[in-house]
């Protein structure tokens, strides 16, 4: 690895002798960058048309490394691991980069907090009819998807996908999410890294300044072979990233079964489009580039159905069980967050690499499908499960995007689908509408050949019988995995006819702290209120009881000032604790009382601050668990029959209050000091976690058999 450079440009080539001189020149005639701080590495995939010796004529500095894979992911991987800039740059070896090219990229990577720059790519204007027709085709929807490949835009932009041909990226980025997957050996490596960097949190720009010029196929044949190969990458993208789907890339395939409608409506499209660019003699041109870009592309698509990969790896992936690990999304509930967490640590541990490889989180909510790879076998789950769970502004409504987003579930029915629950509180019927939807979802995918399970969950309330039947439909006794956290949802699985049902325990008891500048403990009282109150009152959202809410937390806060303690706020479900909190902050103008943006913080950091503290107070059911994590003290408020049923596997009922008196605050002051005078509370918790630590172990080991 070469150092003190801040830019490395990597070019792959395979027999690029026409056109590699043209790429290698434009970068070396780059401005607003001294050539002391970048580098170009040609990496040289077995070229026989002597690529290298005419790159090396064009640049005395040029870095060559030889590396005959045939396989393009393989060879971009090669050029960064032996690159030594803190950025690394790509540019295909049949493309000239503009002047300002490399300054501009690196200055919008200054300017903004993003991951990967890129700009656009166009063929170039008056090479030939061929390509003067081909810009026009590709920089209409019609033509190029909206994409990047091709299309035009003016201004800057957040995108999902940054084709490789014109990109920049941060190395630590490329670090933490291992690089190029060399599964995808010659399509569709670029979007595959573009998404496994988004599912991390990571961000892509586009900038208009930015553009390459793109000597690509010429010749209507060679498009049209092209076409052929992105189809088929298409359909092995998709198998990969069910995210990418779209019901748009079922209109090449039917265009085949309507031809002549097809044919017809894109004579008239382009014959339209041409109108209106008074460019009409180009009508012939521009309408079989359409063509010759749709049916090559549809061919593909029904080719990639059958041929599964383009390399052994990715074949052998393709028919290996995909597990899908169900949460909810965009919902800032540090709780399924800390399930998720620790689900994948535990999964890592206990299933085999193949499965591994293998496993997808499906974040459902009313802000629509999310579907990501979730790689637990690399550093960068918790970066996926923190961003999937993150509070959105749209988390709590429904538009026309999130409607639009249902059809990745589509993806759910084809193939060997396994969906697991992974822990929360997803089966009741306090809306039955939500209930319906997704016990019928279970049962599609139980239609389609899938499996359904569930690990760690928390069911009910059910008040129906018609409740139980959805759910009995949604599992199986034979071929699902069947684990619940408490007793009691137990019980409501076995009366709902799934009595297969086991007692596991939340996954969250198997949450690792993380280390963080921490608050001091000494006579801190952390506090995690709910502005619901009960559970039941999720949905109705009664006014009168959350003004008595209001008034027992005052009471709480005031006595503990008054006796000296610093209190800590610790929201930890959603906004609306956090819009809570700031309400009862205001209530008491103190300067011991603090609150803390959770949102900001993993939930492993969350544990580390309960760890702290003196003594929680709790309504929330997974700070609770952090307490029991750390060996804390805590009072736990019960404001949903989890919680007492948490209470009641830690014989820990003596540290309950119910909400069923009126005037809980001051049943809540009386427990404080019995709280911090017990002595062996604290000790039977510790070794009741561990015998349900180890029960969760062994209900993981069930999940590498039942996957298959």
């Amino acid at each position: 690895m070469r150092l003190m450079v801040i830019v490395s440009v990597v070019v792959v080539a395979k027999n690029a002798g026409k056109t590699i001189s043209r790429c290698i020149g434009s970068l070396e005639r780059q401005v607003g960058i001294s050539r002391d701080d970048f580098e170009i590495i040609l990496v040289n995939d077995g070229s026989t048309d002597g690529t290298v010796e005419v790159a090396k004529k064009v640049s005395s500095k040029l870095v060559v490394i030889n590396n005959p894979s045939s396989s393009i992911s393989s060879n971009r991987n090669i050029g960064w691991r032996n690159a030594g800039g803190r950025y690394i740059a790509y540019i295909d070896a049949d493309c000239e980069a503009s002047d300002c090219w490399l300054s501009n990229l690196l200055a919008a990577m200054n300017k903004y907090d993003v991951d990967a720059v890129g700009g656009a790519n166009r063929p170039p204007s008056g090479a030939s009819k061929f390509y003067d027709s081909l810009a026009i085709v590709l920089n209409t929807f019609m033509g190029s998807r909206g994409s990047l490949q091709g299309r035009i835009y003016n201004t800057a932009r957040e995108v999902e996908h940054l084709p490789g041909l014109n990109i920049l990226i941060k190395r630590e980025s490329l670090n933490r999410i291992g690089g190029y997957d060399e599964a995808f050996a010659l399509v569709g490596e670029d979007e595959d890294l573009s998404r496994r960097l988004g599912y991390a949190g990571g961000k892509l720009l586009y900038i208009p300044s930015a553009e390459v010029l793109h000597f690509q196929r010429d010749t209507i044949k060679t498009w049209a072979d092209n076409m052929f190969v992105y189809g088929k990458g298409r359909v092995w993208l998709i198998r990969r990233h069910p995210q990418a789907f779209s019901l748009v890339f079922l209109l090449p395939v039917l265009a085949l079964l309507f031809l002549p409608v097809y044919l017809l409506c894109i004579l008239l499209y382009s014959l339209q489009l041409l109108v209106r660019r008074r460019e009409v003699k180009k009508l012939w041109r521009v309408s079989a580039l359409y063509v010759c870009t749709h049916l090559p592309y549809a061919l593909g698509m029904i080719y990639g159905l059958f041929v599964r990969g383009d390399t052994p790896e990715a074949i052998a992936r393709s028919k290996t069980p995909k597990l899908f690990l169900m949460v909810l999304k965009n919902a800032g509930n540090k709780g399924d967050e800390a399930i998720l967490v620790s689900c994948c640590g535990k999964l890592k541990e206990h299933i085999s690499k193949k499965h591994q490889n293998n496993v997808y989180v499906i974040g459902l909510g009313a802000s629509g499908v999310d579907i990501r790879l979730i790689p637990i076998h690399g550093n960068e789950a918790a970066s996926v499960a923190g961003d999937i769970t993150a509070v959105s502004d749209a988390a709590r409504s429904v538009n026309l995007s999130s409607i639009l987003s249902s059809q990745r579930l589509l993806c759910l029915l084809a193939g060997k689908t396994r969906l697991l629950v992974c822990g929360g509180q997803w089966f009741h019927d306090l809306s039955r509408l939500n209930h319906i939807s997704i016990c019928g979802f279970f049962v599609l995918v139980r239609l389609f050949n899938g499996k359904t399970g569930m690990l760690g969950v928390g069911v009910g309330p059910l008040r129906s019988v018609f409740s139980k039947v959805f759910l009995r439909l949604s599992f199986s006794n034979r071929s699902s995995v069947l684990v619940v956290r408490d007793v009691k949802s137990q019980e409501l699985m076995v009366d709902s006819g799934l009595t297969s049902t086991q007692l596991g325990s939340d996954l969250a008891f198997s949450l690792k702290a993380t280390a963080l500048p921490i608050l001091s403990g000494s006579q801190t009282v952390g506090i995690c209120p709910c502005e619901w109150t009960s559970f039941e009152n999720i949905y109705q959202r009664d006014p009168l009881l959350k003004k008595n809410t209001v008034l027992q937390w005052k009471v709480i806060l005031s006595y503990l000032v008054e006796h000296g303690k610093k209190v800590v706020l610790l929201p930890t479900m959603n906004p609306e604790d956090y819009e809570f909190c700031c309400e009862l902050k205001s209530l008491l103008h103190n300067d011991h009382i603090q609150l803390v943006d959770t949102q900001v913080i993993e939930p492993g950091g969350i544990q580390s601050i309960v760890g702290e503290l003196e003594l929680l107070i709790s309504m929330r059911l997974h700070p609770l668990i952090f307490s029991i994590n750390t060996g804390g003290r805590f009072i736990a408020i019960n404001y949903a029959e989890k919680v007492e049923q948490l209470a009641i596997q830690f014989d820990s009922m003596d540290s309950l209050v119910g909400i069923s008196n009126q005037d809980w605050g001051n049943d809540v002051i009386r427990k404080i000091e019995k709280e911090l005078s017990e002595s062996g509370a604290v000790e039977k918790r510790n070794m009741i976690r561990g015998i349900q630590v180890s029960r969760l172990d062994e209900k993981y080991d069930l999940v590498d058999g039942w996957i298959g």
